[in-house]
Formats: structure tokens, sequence, C-alpha cells
């Protein structure tokens, strides 16, 4: 993680590839991302792959650094406090991320009657709002014609959802582009980005679209070859795959060099009469330039010739599984500052990766796993929707410090009434309404472990008389003591001094704005 986009505050309703990457690399630049989910967990909650365990390694990996809320968003309180929760003041707050808009609840429309500076992000699936994913955006577009081995006539979609990948980025692209059109002129607006555009796009840039208007023949099949240039892979002595790269010049002539076969190519080149210089020619000629290099790995084992390819500094690379590259490539260890290994609850103990980026003026923290579904759903609801400036994430982490069942927030009870100190009968001195910081009072609240449940005898229990005592006598009960802003609100007094607070911009509680 870095801190570039720290103090940010984005909330995200998501399910699936694109919109989750989105607050996972804005959370990952240093954003507070609030995702927030139905009780159950959304749609992806328990999305393969599984740990051994059960658990979804799915929302481990797309959810990693946010925060997580589950709410009864069947109940009408539910659906309020997620209004309250997305159009929460602040000035780098009002940012929301979403692939599930719901009209007349979570739609610009309405939310922006609420915060009038609102930016929303809203990923759909094609132009007219049907549902895509990248499994029916690939077919409908053309790629998997284009995929697979050479000479087949079957059609082979991508196992990397890349459209969504594309997409999820964009939607942090534009989020960020209009945060800063808000920060400029001091308007929100709502942005709407389609998955199939997405790709219509891309095979646009890539020519792909003026290829197929212009030429009569039709872009086919190549296997692992890099089209328009010369990459192929090759079946080595001791059964390994190797992928060479002669992409440009430079990586051509290293080719040569590293395999010895200047001479051959120079006999191709007269031949033909053609210049293998030219990366449009290679692709032309490239089952020609394989016959003279296949034999040459057909003889030589991996080992035989990386270390002078590394050398040389070849483009090239070994086939592997994802397991093999976990035990043999050091790029996918704890030897490159991209990964850390993190203990995943529920899950187990992997390699996690941060921001692939590097800023210089900013610390690059490292990598931060995901949140249990409703992890932080008390925090967030004391920390943003709350009258008081107790932070709820510091009262909890002290909960978990002590290792007690309950603790109780102790605040100084407020100062209410004068002290007189007395000696005897004669006033020693009058002091008005002070606050006495000697003592502590129930300041209501409480962060309680599922244990407590065992001290609780059925509906008749007292929790003050009957449950508190016996875990008192165990030691496991504490006070973590917030002196800063409480006040009560039992009485119309309470009521009128509060209110005066918040008509005079005097509201401490208001820490969302600080």
């Amino acid at each position: 993680m870095n801190n570039i986009l720290s103090g940010l505050r984005v909330i995200e309703s998501s399910a699936f590839v694109a919109v989750p990457m989105a607050g996972m690399t804005l959370s990952q630049m240093g954003a507070e991302v609030i995702r927030f989910d139905r009780l159950e967990g959304g749609l992806d909650a328990r999305r393969m792959p599984y740990s051994p365990s059960g658990s979804s390694l799915f929302w481990s990996g797309m959810n990693k650094g946010k925060k997580s809320i589950a709410v009864d968003m069947k109940n009408p309180e539910g659906k309020d406090l997620i209004t309250n929760l997305i159009t929460a003041p602040g000035k780098d707050a009002g940012l929301f991320l979403t692939n599930l808009k719901v009209k007349g609840w979570l739609d610009y429309e309405t939310l922006s009657e609420l915060r009038s500076d609102i930016i929303i992000v809203t990923l759909k699936g094609d132009r007219h709002g049907r549902p895509q994913v990248d499994y029916t955006v690939n077919p409908a577009l053309g790629i998997p014609e284009i995929t697979g081995h050479e000479g087949s006539t079957e059609p082979v979609a991508n196992a990397i959802p890349a459209w969504d990948m594309i997409a999820g980025n964009m939607c942090v692209s534009s989020l960020l582009a209009a945060e800063r059109y808000r920060l400029r002129h001091g308007v929100g607006q709502d942005v709407e980005i389609a998955l199939k555009d997405v790709a219509a796009a891309a095979i646009g840039h890539l020519g792909m679209i003026a290829d197929s208007t212009l030429n009569t023949d039709e872009r086919s099949k190549a296997g692992n070859a890099l089209y328009g240039a010369y990459g192929k892979d090759f079946l080595c002595a001791d059964g390994n795959r190797v992928m060479i790269i002669g992409l440009t010049s430079r990586q051509w002539s290293g080719i040569l060099k590293a395999t010895d076969t200047t001479e051959q190519f120079k006999n191709l080149e007269n031949e033909k009469n053609i210049n293998l210089k030219d990366e449009a020619t290679r692709w032309k000629w490239r089952h020609e330039i394989t016959a003279i290099l296949e034999p040459w790995f057909k003889t030589r084992a991996v080992e035989d010739f990386a270390r002078d390819f590394d050398n040389t500094g070849l483009t090239w690379s070994v086939f592997r599984s994802v397991k093999e590259a976990l035990e043999f490539d050091p790029d996918l260890s704890e030897d490159n500052p991209l990964f850390k290994k993190i203990k995943q609850p529920e899950a187990g103990e992997f390699l996690v990766p941060r921001h692939p980026a590097n800023f210089s003026k900013v610390d690059n923290t490292e990598a931060k796993g995901a949140p249990a579904l409703g992890e932080h759903t008390e925090e967030i609801l004391g920390d943003i929707l709350h009258l008081s400036d107790i932070e709820i994430s510091k009262l909890i982490k002290f909960h978990k410090d002590q290792e007690s069942f309950a603790t109780v927030t102790a605040v100084p009870p407020p100062g209410r009434f004068g002290n007189i100190n007395l000696n005897g009968n004669k006033v020693k001195n009058f002091l008005e309404k002070i606050e006495n910081n000697q003592a502590w009072i129930n300041g209501g609240f409480f962060v309680l472990n599922k244990e407590i449940f065992n001290y609780i005898d059925g509906d008749h229990s007292s929790f003050e008389v009957d449950v508190l005592p016996k875990i008192i006598s165990q030691e496991k009960f504490s006070a973590y003591k917030h002196t800063g802003f409480w006040h009560p609100m039992d009485t119309l007094r309470d009521l009128k001094f509060l209110q005066k607070m918040w008509n005079e911009n005097k509201a401490l509680w208001k820490v969302w704005e600080k």
C-alpha cells in the first residue's frame, strides 16, 4: 500500500471483478474504502477459489485493505443507514463506486438530492444497461476466434478476465478525474462506464477494428506466436517449455547470438530475398524461423542455456504452473517488496500483494489483508454516524488488547453542579460547575465478546446486577477511558445545549469533518 490518496473516503457497492478491483486499487493507494453488503454477504462473498477451510479466496483477493459493513438492506432503516453513509459530509467524501445501481435509492438522481456534489461511478454491462461479463463480451467481439492453436477452428476464451481488470482501472481513473473536477469547480457528477464499451474501445485502440474494416483477410489463430513480430514457445530436451521474444531488433539479434544461428538466418534472408530485421517480415516468415530454431532447443535442457540467455539480455521465460512459479520465481516471494505473507482469518497464510506503483514522495507501506464480512460495522456506525467524538476503532482495539469479555467506555461525569468544599460547617471554598476527573461514569459505548452469553441466564437476567459482577470477579471487564467530548441527551436541557452547539457550528462530535 501507499498513502497517495490518504484522506479520501470511497463507498463501494459491488460484486465480481471490475468494481471490487477498483475499490481495492483505491484502498491500496491509501483511500478509506468502505464496502457494504447484505448481512449474508454479497453475490461474490463465497466465490471460488476456496481455501481448505471453505472460505472464499476470491473475497480475500479482491477486498484487501477495505473496511466491510454488513447491513439488513431489506429494512428501511438499513437503507437509510447506507444512504447516510454514502452522502456523509466531508470534502474528501461523497464518492460512490458501484456496479449494483438501484433506481430510486442508489442512483445519482436520488443521492444528489441529499448531497449535491456527490460523485457516482457506475459500471454497466453494455451501454443499454444489459448484463455482460468478460466471458460474454469476449466472444461478442471476436477475440476467441483469434485465440488458440494455429489451424484450430474451436473458439478459446481467456482464463484471465482482462476486460474486467481494465474496466476496474478505468473506474479508478474516472473517479479520480471527477474528484479533481469537483475540487476545481465544486460540482459532482454521474459517471457511467460499460464493460463492453471498454473492450470495444480497446480493440479499436489496438487497430483491430481498422484491420477488419480495411483488409480482406481475417486475422487467424497463431497459438503462442507473438502477433506482428516474432515470438514462439519451444519444447526443450528436459521436457520444459520456454517462450522467447524477438519483437525489437535488439531482441532479434540477441536470439541469433545466443543460439549461434546467425549464418543460418543470413542464408534464409539471401534465399528468400528478405530482411529479418523488419518485425513484420519476421511475422510473415515465422514458420521458417521456427524450423531453424526448433532443433537447437530440442537438444538442450533449460539449465544449459538459461545463464547465457540472461547474460545476453534476451526476453524469455519458462512456462510454469502457478504452484511452480511460487516455488521457483523469486519475484513471487517475499524477496519482492510487492509481497508480504499475511494470515487471512479462516483462510490461512499466503502472499498478499500491495499496489505495484512506488511513489517517491509518500510511504509505500506493506500489503494488508481483506476484512471479514461486516468486520467494521460497529466502527463505521460509530465513527461516521455518531454523537460523540469517541473513536470506535480505538475502543475496539483497546478491547482486543485487554482480552476481556466486556469493555465499557468510561467518561468523567459532566460538571452539572457546583462543588462546595467544607471544613466542618464552614465553607472552605466554592467551585462553580467543575469537571470531576477523579470519577468515571458509564459513557454508553460497550464492546462485548460472544462469551458474554455464557453469563446470561435467560431473559430474567439483569446485565448490571447479574452479569457484570461475574465477569468483574474474573477480571474480564475493562474500562476504556475517554476524556474527549461526551454529553448525555437525557433531558430537554441536554437537547437544547447540544442543538445550540450544532447551530453555532461547535458540534465537537462532528469528527467526520476534521
